[in-house]
């Protein structure tokens, strides 16, 4: 299982900066070569069955419209995200 540092750039209204939020598991990938965009179109469910399968987890990264994205498939999986557990 990889890890992956995760960052974040929100602020209040103004650009901040790149913040770490945490590791999580998942695998980013390449820009554009790793991109997961048509994956998770062909069959949302089987992609994100198959990769909570993969991880262990209902949080995971992956590669989506070339971006590095967060996939939270759970209500206490987003309170983790946001600091409430």
């Amino acid at each position: 299982m990889s890890q992956t540092s995760v960052t974040s750039s929100a602020g209040s209204g103004e650009h901040s900066g790149n913040k770490p939020v945490t590791n999580l598991p998942g695998h980013i990938g390449l820009s554009v070569v790793g991109d997961k965009s048509y994956w998770l179109y062909k069959d949302v469910v089987k992609f994100i069955n198959k990769r909570m399968y993969e991880y262990d987890s209902r949080i995971f990264t992956s590669r989506f419209l070339n971006k590095p994205t967060v996939f939270l498939t759970s209500n206490s999986g987003v309170r983790h995200i946001l600091g409430g557990e």
